[in-house]
């Protein structure tokens, strides 16, 4: 009896402690309010009793690689050398007004742009092949295999949640990784939640390892769903208002692709869900439905 959280982007915090100032309290203010702490009760309380008569002994985990990703060599230092932002500020004219303006914005919203384009960049670049696994899905494999363990103990289903990135993490471990890594093809995921995930968007450009042109608009199909036997069944959540969640509803076949409506900020949109209770209500409702063999 296994739950399994993969978080998104820009998380380099592994225990649910918000990290320590680095200038950027735009992303420390949104990263704050979805940390480990605050997602792993509300999966206890709601969805641990869903494949468990003894919730508090579901093994509940977050497969944390934020230490994996993106990592600065300089320090940021290309955004803007602290020389250069000073002396801009010390010409007068209306155009260098706005430039001190703009050089007191700038190296904190060049920050949260590497975390957040960095991950993304550095999971694609370091993901590897079946033959060597790169970093993050060999320990994304590592957390799935030991979920088995526990199920093939227990008898009790593996539910996985994902975040963000961790939605095309997850796609290309159980389209790629799962079905051609033998010491891993006895993997089976009974229901996996993607909230807020680019997968429709990234399958659109052809980004993941088993993604084919032969599937399109153009060519009049779909992608198939990934093979039953690594995936029983697929929740895909997003919110119109979210402007970086995507549907897979016309992209991919048989995934329950499901709106829902966070109503928070525009700026929070994004992290909103996992801080909603309605969202795990939904969920639980999600495991009720669609795993029969529980054993409650």
């Amino acid at each position: 009896m296994s739950i399994i959280y993969i978080h998104g982007v820009a998380v380099r915090d592994q225990q649910g402690e918000v990290l320590a100032s680095d200038g950027n309290t735009l992303l420390e203010r949104l990263l704050e309010e979805i940390t480990w702490d605050m997602v792993e009760p509300q999966l206890r309380r709601f969805i641990a009793p869903e494949i468990s008569v003894n919730p508090d002994d579901v093994k509940i985990s977050q497969a944390y690689w934020g230490d994996l990703a993106a990592q600065l060599a300089w320090d940021g230092a290309s955004s803007l050398p602290i020389e250069d932002a000073h002396a801009a500020s010390l010409i007068v004219s209306p155009a260098a007004a706005r430039s001190h303006i703009l050089a007191d914005l700038r190296r904190p919203l060049n920050h949260l742009g590497a975390r957040f384009f960095g991950d993304v960049f550095c999971y694609l670049n370091g993901r590897g092949n079946s033959d060597k696994p790169g970093a993050i899905p060999q320990r994304m494999l590592d957390f799935l295999a030991e979920a088995q363990k526990v199920k093939n103990e227990s008898g009790e289903p593996i539910i996985v949640l994902t975040n963000s990135m961790g939605g095309q993490i997850m796609y290309d471990l159980v389209t790629y990784f799962l079905p051609r890594v033998p010491s891993y093809s006895d993997i089976h995921i009974d229901l996996w939640c993607s909230v807020a995930s680019q997968i429709g968007l990234f399958e659109e450009m052809k980004l993941f390892l088993a993604s084919s042109s032969k599937y399109s608009k153009a060519a009049g199909n779909r992608v198939p769903f990934p093979d039953r036997k690594y995936l029983g069944a697929w929740w895909n959540v997003w919110d119109v208002d979210d402007i970086i969640s995507y549907s897979v509803r016309d992209i991919i076949e048989e995934v329950d692709d499901t709106p829902f409506h966070v109503g928070q900020s525009l700026l929070k949109e994004h992290i909103g869900y996992l801080q909603e209770e309605s969202f795990y209500h939904l969920f639980a409702q999600k495991i009720r439905k669609t795993i029969t063999s529980k054993q409650i």
